[in-house]
């Protein structure tokens, strides 16, 4: 068992059961827009979602691209720097270590001119991102560091078992 806020993931469930239970404990806890992520053969593998307005859809993607594209775990993944940008104002608002010199150069020769650091009134953090994410390993969740919350429940939980499926 696996528990988030008054939610509970049992591990003895189908994997449709899982990804529903995976949905419900990451909508009731964070945003009211998830991302949901499957495996080819169709098994939960992500649901992860943020509060934050206009920074919602930049703090999710981040968080999906952490994990497919650059191979990150789902605690580096959720923890890493972010910035965000979106049409109006022409700005990026960036964590600290979100870009490198020669990425923020690279950005800046295509354009991009106003790099500003996050504003107090965003608090620790661009976004609130809360996952779930089951592996072959088992389940496990990650509450974002920018902000006060916890993952509860062992640490891994066993995959559901082949009978269960």
């Amino acid at each position: 068992m696996f528990t988030v806020g008054r939610h509970s993931i049992s591990t003895s469930s189908t994997n449709e059961e899982v990804l529903r239970q995976l949905k419900m404990l990451v909508y009731s806890n964070t945003a009211k827009s998830l991302a949901e992520l499957q495996r080819k053969d169709g098994k939960p593998l992500l649901v992860t979602g943020s509060p934050g307005g206009s920074t919602i859809i930049t703090t999710t993607l981040q968080v999906v691209m952490n994990i497919i594209d650059h191979g990150m775990d789902l605690s580096d993944a959720v923890s890493s720097p972010r910035f965000h940008h979106q049409w109006l104002p022409d700005r990026v608002m960036h964590e600290r270590f979100a870009f490198s010199p020669d990425t923020k150069a690279e950005l800046m020769a295509k354009g991009h001119k106003q790099f500003i650091a996050i504003p107090a009134f965003y608090g620790s953090g661009i976004g609130d991102a809360n996952s779930v994410m089951q592996n072959e390993q088992g389940v496990y969740g990650m509450a974002d560091p920018r902000n006060a919350g916890a993952a509860m429940g062992p640490e891994r939980i066993s995959a559901p078992s082949a009978k269960a499926q």
